[in-house]
């Protein structure tokens, strides 16, 4: 498990700034290579395997990402519950192990993706050069309901946010 010379994990929420924002902390996945996460601060609530982007103008505040979303403004994936106004790790780079999805067909194995709005990601086309700026990486698995981490659709990707 990676962490700061602070101390600070990956799974580590605060309500006081704990390292600087846009800092990037590195985790070693075993099998599935080398995670890459960001350290935000959040202008609303964001929920585990939600697509978190940029808030307006103001560097590394993050929010609930809108559909197609650049993907350099889009943070990475939350794996942990970050409350308004706190600060903590979203995940920007690699193996993604939840990512909420916009059902449980959808998206398609293997298939490129881009958020849907509210967070979820959903197929992406790639038919656009704004479709083509928009895409965050491929599905790995179906989503599927899973009680442990909320109401929606999860599944796992492999993921890229240049954000």
């Amino acid at each position: 498990m990676g962490f700061t010379a602070a101390g600070i994990s990956h799974t580590t929420v605060t309500t006081t700034q704990q390292a600087p924002l846009g800092f990037r902390l590195t985790v070693p996945q075993g099998d599935n290579g080398v995670a890459e996460y960001v350290y935000i601060k959040t202008a609303g609530a964001v929920a585990p395997g939600e697509i978190v982007g940029q808030s307006g103008v103001t560097p590394y505040l993050g929010v609930v990402t809108a559909a197609n979303l650049e993907a350099n403004k889009t943070f990475g994936v939350a794996q942990v519950t970050i409350a308004s106004g706190s600060y903590g790790f979203v995940l920007a780079k690699g193996y993604c192990p939840i990512i909420s999805t916009s059902s449980t067909s959808a998206p398609a194995v293997g298939a490129q993706i881009t958020s849907a709005g509210s967070g979820i990601a959903t197929d992406n086309a790639m038919n656009s050069d704004a479709l083509v700026g928009a895409n965050i990486g491929h599905q790995l698995t179906l989503g599927a309901t899973d009680a442990t981490i909320g109401g929606g659709n999860y599944g796992t990707a492999m993921i890229y946010c240049t954000g």
